[in-house]
């Protein structure tokens, strides 16, 4: 009988180089120990597995994966392979890296895990975001749906740390750090809107809305952000690293409305004092009586966008006998789609971009097509 790990190491590196799928990759590696060792001196294929999402429904608790390969210069092969694991039955996938990915369960609990080792470890509950979304309507699946857009995982170089995960959470675009075992998850608070983040050579970074450049520094106590200073001659000439930047412009705008996207507004905390003939029906979130006086304390949580003008009309419902103070309290999703005529979501925007002096309508996705 053949004795496979006795074949030439300068075969198998030739055998190895020619691995264009990383399924084929994982079996040369399992075959034995020389063979794993050969592997780990050529780079991981650069086509991994795909996972494929899974109904919220189903109650198998197998994954798929798809599997590509390269033939020439087009993607010609395609396969779907399955594995058993329940430890992720229903989990919603929110970052991977290598074998690990991570995932949040239908508690809300966050979790690494690697698909063939089977090493689970425990990140804090979603629930533990010092940002939460305040909106009734919303229930805790949904929530989980919303909350975590992207968890990018740090490689340790000593074996003995521990990853480092980086959470971009909430329709705010808020950044938080955690390592497995923390209870809570810690966010990095002078950094404004971040889209997008990623690890190179042992370094975080992240893009903001701003369409600026930070470096994350997580080692430090408590974590920072430091602003990169980014030439922008580039962008003056039309390019946002090779790519000229009004069509990148437009293949994020048509990404972003594919999404479903929702706006988010600022709610105010209305305190208004006025006597009891001033009451009559509304909807508040309670109202007392003022020790010693004819007066009433109401409370109330009111859009800012309809504040405008409330205090007088106010002041001449109630001919004067009311007043009101607004405090902002917290930021309420809208349910409703932006993009759907005559919605409430919609017609915001319209009222907005008239103000603004900007077409009304939203830009449609086929405008973007031909650029995708």
């Amino acid at each position: 009988m053949a004795d496979w790990s006795g074949i030439p190491e300068e075969l198998l590196s030739l055998i190895c180089q020619r691995l264009d799928s990383f399924v084929d990759y994982l079996q040369f590696k399992v075959v034995c120990k020389s063979w794993r060792c050969v592997s780990y001196n050529y780079p991981v294929p650069q086509l991994p597995l795909l996972m494929l999402p899974q109904e919220n429904t189903s109650s198998a608790s197998r994954r798929s994966f798809l599997g590509l390969t390269r033939g020439g210069e087009e993607l010609d092969k395609t396969k779907v392979y399955e594995l058993d694991l329940p430890e992720i039955h229903q989990h919603r996938c929110v970052g991977a890296a290598g074998n690990w990915i991570v995932t949040v369960d239908m508690e809300l609990d966050m979790h690494i895990f690697n698909l063939f080792s089977k090493v689970h470890m425990n990140l804090p509950s979603q629930s533990t975001f010092n940002t939460q979304i305040h909106d009734p309507t919303i229930n805790q699946t949904q929530s989980r749906e919303l909350m975590v857009s992207k968890v990018v995982l740090t490689y340790p170089k000593d074996p003995s740390e521990d990853f480092i995960a980086v959470a971009i959470h909430t329709v705010l675009k808020k950044i938080a750090i955690a390592r497995p075992g923390d209870k809570t998850w810690t966010t990095i608070q002078n950094i404004p809107c971040v889209m997008d983040v990623i690890y190179f050579k042992q370094q975080l970074y992240g893009i903001c809305a701003n369409r600026k450049l930070y470096i994350l520094d997580i080692k430090s106590d408590p974590p920072k952000a430091s602003e990169v200073n980014v030439s922008y001659s580039l962008i003056l000439h039309g390019y946002v690293f090779g790519v000229r930047s009004f069509q990148l412009q437009g293949v994020i705008y048509a990404s972003q409305i594919t999404g479903k996207p929702r706006l988010v507004e600022p709610i105010y905390l209305v305190e208004i004092q006025a006597p009891k003939q001033a009451l009559e029906r509304g909807s508040s979130l309670g109202e007392v009586q003022i020790q010693g006086t004819p007066l009433y304390k109401i409370q109330a949580y009111l859009p800012v966008i309809e504040s405008f003008g409330f205090s007088s009309q106010l002041s001449a419902e109630t001919s004067g006998h009311a007043f009101a103070e607004c405090v902002f309290d917290h930021w309420e999703m809208l349910t409703s789609d932006p993009l759907e005529a005559g919605s409430v979501a919609a017609t915001l925007v319209s009222e907005i971009h008239r103000r603004k002096g900007l077409k009304e309508q939203m830009t449609p996705r086929s405008e973007f097509e031909d650029k995708l």
